[in-house]
């Protein structure tokens, strides 16, 4: 899936592969973007409404809307990782269909 991701003036593109592991019944991804050049694994679970997105360090949990279109919540770091403006912040994912 394609996105991108505004933070004030900057705009991060990405592409992001994901998979499923039947095993731990979880996807899996890969994303690639223009901040770094180095892909970037994450995990995604979604139980209902509710999804938890996590890479190393970092946690996002959000709940869909009645709309199926808008995931509200927010990243925090691991457990006992310190909070800092860069690791938790509020966030909300709006679903965009293009062509």
């Amino acid at each position: 899936m394609r996105g991108e991701i505004r933070i004030e003036d900057f705009a991060v593109q990405s592409l992001e592969i994901v998979g499923y592991d039947a095993s731990k019944k979880f996807f899996s991804s890969t994303v690639y973007s223009n901040m770094d050049g180095v892909p970037s694994l994450y995990y995604w679970n979604v139980k209902g409404d509710r999804v938890t997105h996590w890479t190393k360090g970092s946690k996002y949990t959000g709940t869909f809307g009645k709309d199926g279109q808008t995931l509200s919540g927010g990243w925090r770091p691991d457990t006992g990782g310190k909070e800092t403006e860069e690791t938790s912040y509020d966030a909300i994912m709006t679903r965009v269909n293009s062509k």
